[in-house]
């Protein structure tokens, strides 16, 4: 794992994409993962899928990124 997001390796062995328990105890890696979401199409796709497929994991994703999801939701309205 790095900065919260799990291996190749770990999640064939059953480890989702992200450590929520490492993320809510970082919040520097909470940055990381949002960058990465931004740089990497390959990564996004996954996030994305992870969060369609499996509620618990989107439950988790919320939870966990619902500050920065609210100021970006506030930065929007600004702009609009």
């Amino acid at each position: 794992m790095k900065n919260g997001i799990n291996s190749y390796e770990e999640r064939l062995n059953g480890a989702q994409l992200l450590d929520f328990t490492y993320l809510k105890t970082h919040p520097e890696a909470k940055e990381k993962v949002v960058l990465r979401y931004h740089t990497d199409a390959n990564f996004r796709m996954e996030l994305l899928s992870s969060i369609r497929n499996n509620p618990r994991f989107a439950k988790s994703f919320l939870s966990c990124f619902s500050e920065r999801l609210q100021s970006l939701e506030g930065s929007v309205k600004g702009r609009c």
